[in-house]
């Protein structure tokens, strides 16, 4: 960008009407895709947020189902002792 300020500057002490025209027009044209690439940055952002999330509740639920395995193996011994009382 700093480039093509330098030659809108050097055209226009120039007074190169066709040059400086040309030039603004790739400018504007290069700030319309900037514009687009923090666009898809910013959806990058918010598909790896979720995919952060997911991941987040998929740890969670196997951890919650592991416990509830481990309780109901507990149950059960503790059944099985009491019934050798």
């Amino acid at each position: 960008m700093h480039v093509l300020d330098d030659l809108e500057h050097v055209a226009h002490g120039s007074h190169d009407d066709i040059t400086l025209r040309a030039i603004r027009e790739c400018k504007a044209a290069l700030e319309k895709q900037i514009a687009k690439m923090d666009g898809l940055e910013a959806g990058f952002d918010k598909i790896a947020e979720r995919s952060r999330k997911c991941h987040l509740r998929n740890t969670v639920s196997s951890k919650l189902t592991k416990l509830i395995i481990h309780s109901s193996v507990v149950r059960v011994e503790i059944i099985s002792i009491e019934k050798t009382l």
